[in-house]
């Protein structure tokens, strides 16, 4: 019999050691009946361990008369087996070592588990020692009971299969109810549970039955001994015929392998004759072929000599050409040459004209620049004249640019009961326009408060443009759609204008067309929810939403043409972080020309909304100040902060605060433009800065309501 060994050094604590290593059985290995244990060459014990599980719940105590009863159905393991440790937590495992024949002797039993082999010097003192207290050689736990779901304890079934196939599957011995008085009196010291299940298996083993069964034991392991030592002759007498056996048949192989290579040689020399008499046929035929090859090469080298005589005579004609063709082109490049000469001498007379012009357009710039002073100040006179004539006259300036916003947000407000500015603001500071109004935004009937009322429709107007109205397509959006679009563009702007177009008309006209009307409606919805506190006057709202509509409606018109375009158009309107500091507008600055106040060719109400409109990277418009006035900010800033100290007032109006950053109208990779406003600079732009407006006469004359 062929058993897996685990070996393991002495482990100087209570515990018995684990198995470290496995190795075979050798051949002067002997187990010594007398103690039924297997003894190794070096004199060390082998034993095996057995894993005993047993099922506990909460603070049962330990059930010891079961385990003794258990213990009874095996006189041979209640006889020789040792406890070797006990560990205690939610479920508690006795470790027992018994002897290697004993183990194999031992019924199935789902209470037990083969652990391994191990050779134990604790163990061995155990043994000479059998009156030694468990105290000494188990861990300290607390003390739990079984709990079983069988009533009744299992018997044995079968003898054990060879210890190398055993099963290794922790089992559990179970019963539903624990009435006997034993358990129902044990106190519950820790270790007076582990000493009482010891006691009560020595007495059992004490017991004359047991010795008996156990002595009876003994002889039938001496005659399975004996029998296992006839098996092994019978053994190597099998081995032996076996070999015999197929030595005998390995020589009648050979004899038959012999007559068959015998006669495969004969049908191997009829067809060697056979292949030998193709073979000489194959390389007749050969010869004729290669004779044939060489009479054709012979005549095609004649050939090629006569070639190459012709060629030869071609050569000579082309080389003589070619000499010609050369003293051709020589008298050419001398000619060329001269030329040159010539062209340099016309060049360097022509820079001498040039200089003598530059200071001739030079003096007349001069004189120009004089003559355009005296009209500059003759225009300054004639607007002061104009301007004091239309203030007698009581005439207004019709402001093209924010006639909408002034007419319905320029007012006053009466205070009452049911609408004060309390009220107003907390409807106006609602989460969506946190970022859009300023912190500083005061409620008053202040011109100043009125005109950054103005300027805070303008702001949520030109935003709502942005997002709703300059769209590429008036279809259905979708993020993949629009990542496609940006990818075309970037490789191949006339591939990305095609499939643009390809969007547009898979739908009908009528689908775009309601899709458009849903996009309006949505946009005046959002503008009159953000603008309603601001709407004070009666019927304001209503009238404020009619008129919105007809200009999204011509904004529509207006970009439709851009969104069929071969290129691309887009709008920029990105306004700086903190654009509701107004610290920017206390200092003056420069403006550059295309910054100052833009008048179109053919005034469009709806031109006045537009930011800055970029197609290819290309402006096609400079876009519009988002403040009416830019005094107006100043001085409504002013008012906010004069609430809380009017010494800050005095600081803020005489000192100015240094401006700290730039205004950002695009991000289109220029240079940041400065403050489209300033009150210093040309006459013109300043003149626009107080008013933004053109005089022209009123479409209200002609029944339609004048539109921004």
């Amino acid at each position: 019999m062929e058993l897996s060994v685990g070996e393991a050094k002495a482990d100087p604590s209570p515990i018995s050691s684990v198995p470290t290593a496995v190795t075979l059985d050798e051949e002067n290995d002997t187990y010594s009946m007398g103690s039924l244990t297997k003894v190794l060459d070096n004199g060390n014990t082998l034993l095996p361990q057995v894993l005993v599980s047993l099922a506990l719940e909460e603070e049962q105590e330990l059930d010891f008369e079961q385990c003794r009863r258990w213990l009874q159905n095996f006189p041979a393991l209640a006889m020789y087996a040792k406890v070797q440790g006990m560990y205690k937590s939610n479920s508690t495992l006795l470790i027992l070592s018994v002897p290697v024949v004993i183990w194999d002797w031992i019924p199935d039993d789902p209470a037990c588990a083969f652990i391994g082999f191990v050779y134990s010097q604790d163990l061995l003192e155990w043994r000479t020692d059998k009156k030694g207290q468990l105290s000494n050689v188990l861990p300290r736990s607390t003390t739990s009971s079984i709990t079983t779901d069988n009533p009744s304890l299992p018997k044995p079934t079968s003898p054990h299969s060879n210890i190398a196939n055993e099963k290794r599957v922790q089992q559990e011995l179970f019963h539903p109810d624990i009435k006997d008085e034993l358990s129902l009196k044990m106190p519950a010291n820790p270790l007076q549970g582990v000493e009482a299940l010891v006691t009560a298996v020595r007495n059992l083993t004490s017991n004359d039955n047991y010795k008996v069964a156990a002595n009876i034991f003994d002889e039938i392991l001496q005659l399975r001994e004996q029998l296992k030592s006839k098996d092994a002759e019978l053994g190597r007498a099998q081995k032996e015929i076996i070999g015999l056996k197929s030595k005998h048949e390995s020589r009648v192989q050979e004899r038959s392998d012999v007559s068959k290579i015998i006669d495969e040689n004969g049908d191997l020399e009829g067809r060697i004759a056979s292949l030998w008499k193709a073979k000489e046929t194959e390389i007749a035929s050969l010869r004729l072929a290669k004779d044939s090859e060489i009479a054709a090469l012979q005549s095609a080298k004649a050939k090629l000599q006569s070639d190459n005589a012709t060629l030869q005579s071609e050569k000579d004609v082309l080389k003589k050409e070619f000499g010609e063709q050369y003293k051709s082109w020589d008298i050419r490049i001398s000619k060329q040459k001269d030329l040159k000469d010539e062209v340099a001498a016309l060049k360097q007379l022509l820079e001498q004209e040039n200089q003598r012009a530059s200071a001739s357009e030079a003096t007349l710039a001069d004189k120009k620049e004089v003559a355009l002073d005296g009209t500059w100040m003759w225009l300054k006179s004639c607007e002061n004249t104009l301007e004091e004539e239309r203030q007698e006259l009581e005439l207004e300036y019709l402001d093209l640019n924010d006639l909408l916003v002034r007419r319905f947000f320029l007012t006053k407000l009466t205070e009452s009961e049911n609408l004060t500015w309390k009220k107003i603001s907390g409807e106006l500071y609602q989460p969506d326009l946190i970022k859009i109004i300023p912190k500083k935004f005061p409620l008053s009937n202040s011109i100043q408060s009125q005109y950054l009322r103005m300027a805070v429709a303008e702001k949520i107007i030109a935003m709502i443009y942005y997002s709703d109205i300059f769209q590429q397509y008036y279809l259905p959006e979708s993020d993949e759609t629009g990542k496609i679009l940006n990818q075309l563009y970037k490789e191949n702007p006339r591939r990305e204008a095609i499939f643009r177009s390809q969007l547009r008309y898979a739908y009908k006209p009528e689908v775009e067309q309601g899709r458009v009307t849903s996009i309006v409606k949505s946009a005046t919805d959002k503008v009159v929810g953000f603008l309603g506190p601001l709407l004070f006057a009666p019927n304001a709202e209503v009238d404020f939403r009619s008129e919105f509509e007809g200009l999204l409606w011509e904004a529509v018109d207006l970009w439709r043409p851009v969104q069929r375009s071969a290129e691309r158009g887009f709008v920029e309107n990105e306004p700086d972080n903190g654009w509701d500091d107004y610290e920017e507008y206390h200092s003056a600055i420069e403006l550059r020309p295309d910054q100052e106040v833009h008048v179109p060719d053919e005034p469009s109400a709806i031109m006045s909304l537009f930011p800055r409109v970029i197609v290819d990277n290309f402006p096609i418009s400079p876009g519009y100040a988002l403040w009416s006035n830019q005094s107006t900010v100043v001085a409504a800033d002013l008012e906010s902060k004069s609430r809380n100290s009017m010494n800050e007032l005095a600081g803020n109006s005489t000192r100015g605060i240094q401006r700290r950053g730039t205004r950002r109208f695009s991000s289109s990779g220029e240079n940041t433009p400065q403050s489209p406003r300033s009150p210093l600079g040309n006459l013109h732009a300043l003149m626009h800065t107080k008013n933004r407006s053109i005089s022209l006469p009123r479409r209200e004359l002609s029944g339609t309501p004048g539109r921004e």
